[in-house]
């Protein structure tokens, strides 16, 4: 989770001319937060879609060391990605949240 917020931080410092642009032209605190949101979860589910296509197809190489769970187990599936999922947007919504309280006329003036 803390790669994940560390990459959104970076993502929103890199965006801040563009995020300032937005808010001067009239997009609101939410509209900006929504687009980071939107942007960041679409990379968690691209990557928990691979992650659990991996894992599935690599479980059946792993069944000696599982212990007391079956390589098909559907609950530690979904778990594990409900889990990653809350956990992800959350580590996304903070720097969202952060990004929305950028200046307009500050972002657009450094450089």
């Amino acid at each position: 989770m803390a790669g994940i917020y560390g990459v959104m931080a970076y993502t929103v410092a890199q965006r801040s001319r563009e995020i300032g642009l937005r808010m001067a032209l009239g997009a609101t605190a939410g509209n900006v937060v929504w687009m980071m949101l939107r942007r960041g979860t679409q990379l968690v589910a691209v990557g928990l879609l691979v992650g659990l296509l991996v894992a599935a197809t690599t479980t059946r190489l792993l069944t000696a060391m599982l212990f007391e769970i079956r390589p098909s187990d559907g609950i530690t599936y979904v778990s594990v990605v409900a889990l990653l999922g809350v956990m992800s947007t959350l580590a996304i919504y903070l720097p969202a949240r952060r990004s929305s309280k950028v200046e307009a006329l500050v972002a657009l003036r450094t450089d």
